[in-house]
């Protein structure tokens, strides 16, 4: 019996069918692509045992569907004997309020839309905790290039600032990035400024976390920070910031 080329395509089309993947079933193998629940789409890279997106989160709107308030005024918390007020509502802002900002370095989240039970994080995705993020420090340690560094081998090839120190982000950006991690400087928000745009990036850990100031418990997270002038971010990885009064970005990693 002859196979018509309608049979053929029939066959092709039936097997797309049969052997294709839902969106969140990749393999980490060989890369893929996840949607989060606003449609937005992210590439993924295997560093070592590890599964990350390659693109800063973006979405608006919690795991379930509800919306992600957009908050883009921190309130200021005083220590030192003035104590402080504990702000619990979720938010997000984009980077001077501009969405093509956001589109290209993903937007920014305050630590209450990190923590909140609804998860901000597409399905089969979290927010990585320190000792994830150490983990990929170490991979990127252990496998760094030559002339390179490990901020260099996490950050892109392209946006960052020039710095004339060999060995750091800023300085030959062709050198960047050997890990396909990708990592783009978004800045941050603090209180009511933006900052640092194309000169660091910034990234929760869902870690909780406290700093002890004279008398006062101030509450606090870890977070990761990559700078164009540095060689590392490990030194930055320990460090406590005052929680509540920024917004940074998060990089999701797989379950």
């Amino acid at each position: 019996m002859k196979f018509s080329t309608l049979n053929l395509l029939f066959l092709i089309f039936f097997s797309s069918l049969l052997f294709s993947c839902d969106k969140n079933d990749i393999d980490p193998n060989n890369g893929g692509i996840v949607t989060d629940i606003d449609g937005n789409k992210y590439h993924t890279v295997t560093i070592g045992f590890q599964v990350w997106m390659v693109e800063n989160l973006k979405t608006t709107r919690f795991r379930n569907g509800d919306p992600i308030p957009y908050i883009n005024q921190l309130p200021k918390y005083g220590y030192g004997g003035y104590g402080y007020e504990v702000e619990t509502t979720a938010g997000y802002c984009n980077y001077d309020d501009n969405d093509e900002i956001a589109s290209k370095y993903g937007r920014l989240y305050n630590w209450f839309a990190v923590k909140d039970e609804r998860e901000i994080a597409p399905e089969g995705w979290h927010i990585p905790t320190k000792d994830e993020w150490e983990e990929l420090a170490a991979y990127a340690q252990a496998n760094t290039q030559p002339n390179s560094s490990v901020a260099k081998d996490l950050a892109a090839k392209t946006d960052w600032v020039i710095s004339t120190l060999p060995g750091t982000i800023g300085n030959d950006l062709s050198l960047n990035n050997s890990t396909g991690f990708t990592a783009l400087p978004g800045g941050m928000l603090i209180i009511n400024e933006y900052e640092g745009l194309r000169a660091t990036t910034n990234w929760w850990c869902s870690d909780d976390s406290f700093d002890v100031i004279g008398d006062d418990v101030i509450p606090a997270a870890y977070y990761f920070r990559m700078d164009f002038g540095e060689y590392d971010y490990s030194r930055e990885l320990k460090r406590r910031i005052t929680t509540l009064d920024y917004s940074l970005s998060v990089r999701c990693l797989k379950d």
